[in-house]
């Protein structure tokens, strides 16, 4: 295993400029990244501007910065991200760590630079993102290479193509590793020392959602011999954004002796602190479907790496606003319909990326309450953490009968939610025949919209419905509500229907409260009987 290194350096002069702009040009607000070569641009014959390996390190690395700018938004009029890249033999060891990144200027808030934190230092990659007036620099970050790996000597060797399935037992994949340099030079990175000091003497909003769940506090909230204590404390130095977390719940697990408790996943902090790996990393057990995450702190060869979290902590650092269909860290009341169509499957989801504030792929009923809480309270509010629920809400589809003919109302209820439930969404599985849906009505008072009942898909038979309850009027507050049915769905039998038990299965479910957060949810089936007038209870 290697390290991966991404402490910041001071600052080094460029030689030269020769730039390759990034971006997605049909989005008026992406960030634009501008990768520069100063070994091609120098004509050294060495490095990006090797002859043989040259253009295979220059378009892997590309294609890991457009990864970041279609991934990431800017406001508009920011001046580009600019990245160097060499490949240096002086900066590492023989067969020694993999790579670094340099963050060479970092901007705190004050004068015409408006930055959502005060008295805390971001990374002036991340400055212009969020603030046009952030002047242009010669370089926003220094990422540098060893170029052993291509050395004999070495036993590993640089693996450079992006198809991960030809990569050799022995390669290390330059892609995840270009992934990985990019994303502590746009913020996953603080300048916390081993003994609890800042450098500059400023915090670093990275630093700002680093919990010790022992203290119940971040970094940026302790003393310094609290933080000094604390940068060396194992799993107990954990994550707790909002959006990581959700996400971690959902898809990231780590290894026996470390735990997930309400998606606060463990960073790295080893007993020693190691300068350039301690803390702006995620621990080395932290994987999602048996990969390890893109931000551990190692390498190992032949493998690949998951890229779960890696958005989503930029995105709780306050790169992005769940619902912001543009990239301008708002969101607007079109911007809102717009995610209500593609959530009711009306408009392809190419239409609003941004209104996936969980990640998964699609704009769910949890994704809209975050939108509609970002519309009204605005997007750039710096980071915030967010109490989990700590009831599990149990969403239980009831039973019914009926004879041919007849129409059998079924409640939906949901328990557990202690006057804090705001939204509830699931997927109904029935037997298409003989059942029919005919609707569904809500009983949640306070101006909830109609439950969307609409075919999404049959499989094997069964009709495939959504249940969504979501606030009517998406510019007014979300509103709580409480135990009991929050939707009623009429069944229609059909005539000359075969007597029998129809189930009626949950999938997908999800409950949450006002802040778009997840309830732990379990569900119950329901059934409904068709049976003979005679033989009916």
């Amino acid at each position: 295993m290697i390290s991966l290194f991404g402490r910041r350096l001071a600052a080094v002069a460029v030689a030269g400029v020769m730039t390759v702009g990034l971006g997605d040009g049909s989005r008026s607000h992406a960030l634009d990244i501008q990768v520069i070569f100063t070994e091609v641009l120098g004509g050294t014959g060495t490095g990006f501007d090797d002859p043989a390996l040259g253009p295979q390190r220059q378009s892997t690395f590309l294609a890991a910065a457009q990864f970041w700018a279609d991934s990431l938004p800017a406001v508009s009029g920011a001046a580009p991200v600019k990245i160097q890249g060499v490949f240096s033999s002086a900066a590492f060891s023989l067969c020694g760590a993999l790579g670094k990144t340099s963050t060479l200027n970092w901007y705190e808030s004050g004068g015409a630079i408006q930055l959502p934190l005060p008295n805390v230092l971001y990374p002036s990659a991340f400055a212009k993102a969020l603030d046009s007036d952030v002047t242009q620099l010669a370089v926003d970050m220094l990422i540098q290479f060893n170029p052993s790996y291509d050395n004999p000597l070495c036993s590993e060797v640089w693996f450079y193509g992006t198809d991960p399935t030809n990569i050799p037992s022995n390669g290390y994949y330059f892609y995840d590793l270009a992934l990985h340099e990019i994303a502590h030079g746009l913020g996953i990175n603080t300048n916390i020392n081993a003994d609890g000091s800042w450098d500059s003497g400023i915090a670093d909003v990275y630093s700002t959602l680093v919990w010790r769940d022992a203290l119940q506090l971040v970094l940026t909230d302790m003393t310094m011999a609290q933080r000094a204590e604390s940068v060396v404390s194992g799993f107990n130095l954990q994550w707790v954004g909002r959006h990581a977390t959700e996400r971690a719940r959902a898809v990231v697990s780590c290894g026996p002796s470390c735990s997930i408790t309400d998606g606060q996943f463990p960073l790295y902090a080893p007993s020693s602190f190691a300068p350039g790996s301690s803390i702006f990393h995620v621990d080395f057990s932290i994987e999602s479907s048996g990969l390890k995450e893109l931000m551990v702190p190692f390498s190992v060869p032949g493998t690949i790496k998951s890229n779960e979290l890696t958005v989503p902590m930029l995105r709780d650092m306050g790169w992005a606003c769940a619902g912001d269909c543009s990239g301008d860290f708002a969101v607007s009341i079109d911007e809102l319909v717009t995610s209500v169509t593609i959530a009711l499957n009306r408009a392809p989801f190419a239409n609003c990326t941004g209104g996936d504030g969980d990640y998964d792929g699609d704009i769910s009923i949890d994704d809209l309450v975050r939108s509609v809480n970002n519309a009204l309270d605005g997007c750039i509010q710096g980071p915030q953490t967010v109490e989990v629920p700590t009831a599990q809400a149990q969403v239980i589809v009831a039973s019914g009968q009926g004879i041919a003919g007849q129409t059998v109302s079924i409640p939906i209820t949901v328990q557990g939610l202690s006057g804090a439930g705001a939204a509830v969404q699931l997927d109904l599985f029935y037997a298409d025949t003989p059942l029919d849906l005919v609707g569904c009505t809500l009983n949640v008072a306070g101006g909830q919209h109609a439950v969307n009942h609409e075919v999404i898909q049959s499989i094997s038979g069964q009709t495939h419905s959504r249940i969504a309850i979501h606030p009517d009027d998406l510019s007014t507050d979300v509103i709580a509500f409480a135990d009991g049915v929050v939707a009623t769905c009429d069944f229609e039998i059909a005539s000359g229907a075969t007597p029998g038990n129809y189930a009626l299965v949950v999938a997908d479910e999800s409950v949450c409260d006002v802040d778009g957060v997840d309830f732990e949810t379990t569900f119950a089936d329901g059934q409904i009987q068709v049976c003979t007038g005679c033989g009916c209870e």
